[in-house]
């Protein structure tokens, strides 16, 4: 009978090797973790529900003198279209370069004015979700917002963003197929492509915008349905306040007596001779 050395156990520059039976018997070990919904983009959410009660008030209908304008909004106009048309005829002619730039430049001062952007989304119910993102984020992070707010039966369905009346904002913008027929590009024709618009500032939808969701199934867009929302954001949100009633007239507040001045003398009307 041989006498075998003892083992030594491993170092750090050794690897350990493990079977793939002990792998595998380790894996399902391991208890199923729960698909849980990621919260970083849920926490700071807002939920606005729509008015409990119907306030709407028809409005009182004006008479045909109101659409006729005036001399006054005449002149206003032909003012604003007369300055708006010198601006234009007097400017420098500049480069497409400086343009550029000066685009560029204009973008930079928008972008550090407004860091952050409001987006408010509203359901078919009228029910409103918020929050803010950065102004240089994509439109893709606002689809990702919405999606993490959704039940879990919903998260599947497709939906579009859009404002009324008709403008989109898909979540993977595609950039304009070429037109069917292709002019000979030579150095005074050939253009590069548009760029593609994808962050909010270029979409401007900043400081603040409103989206409307719009889903491929119809049955889910219908106004008497409630927001595919989660619970606990159903059940915290916040009724919108009242439309105001703006023809009815408002009680002025009481205005505070003045005392009454001294009558200040008149200015003798005598001319006064040189002397």
């Amino acid at each position: 009978m041989t006498n075998l050395p003892p083992s030594e156990p491993p170092t750090l520059d050794q690897p350990i090797v493990v079977s793939d039976d002990e792998h595998q018997d380790s894996k399902e070990a391991q208890p199923a973790q729960p698909s849980v919904p990621r919260t970083d983009t849920i926490n700071d959410v807002q939920v606005f529900g729509a008015p409990q009660t119907s306030s709407y008030i028809p409005p009182s209908e004006l008479p045909e003198s109101y659409f006729t304008p005036t001399t006054t909004d005449l002149t206003i106009a032909q003012s604003a279209l007369a300055r708006r048309s010198a601006a234009l005829a007097h400017r420098p002619l500049q480069l497409s370069a400086q343009r550029e730039e000066d685009a560029r430049q204009k973008e930079k001062a928008k972008s550090e004015r407004w860091p952050r952007t409001l987006i408010r989304v509203r359901f078919s119910d009228q029910t409103v979700v918020q929050k803010e993102f950065g102004s240089g984020e994509k439109i893709g992070a606002v689809y990702d917002f919405v999606r993490s707010t959704l039940a879990e039966a919903y998260r599947s369905k497709t939906f579009t963003l859009y404002q009324p009346p008709n403008i989109r904002f898909p979540e993977h913008p595609a950039q304009l197929p070429p037109a069917k027929k292709a002019r000979p590009l030579n150095q005074f024709n050939a253009k590069p492509p548009l760029p593609i618009k994808e962050t909010l500032m270029e979409l401007q939808l900043v400081p603040q915008s409103l989206l409307m969701v719009r889903f491929d199934e119809d049955d889910l867009n219908r106004s008497d349905r409630q927001a595919p929302l989660l619970p606990h954001l159903l059940a915290s949100a916040t009724p919108l306040p009242s439309a105001p009633d703006f023809d009815r007239p408002t009680t002025a507040a009481p205005v505070a007596e003045v005392e009454a001045e001294e009558p200040r003398p008149e200015p003798s009307k005598e001319k006064k001779i040189p002397k």
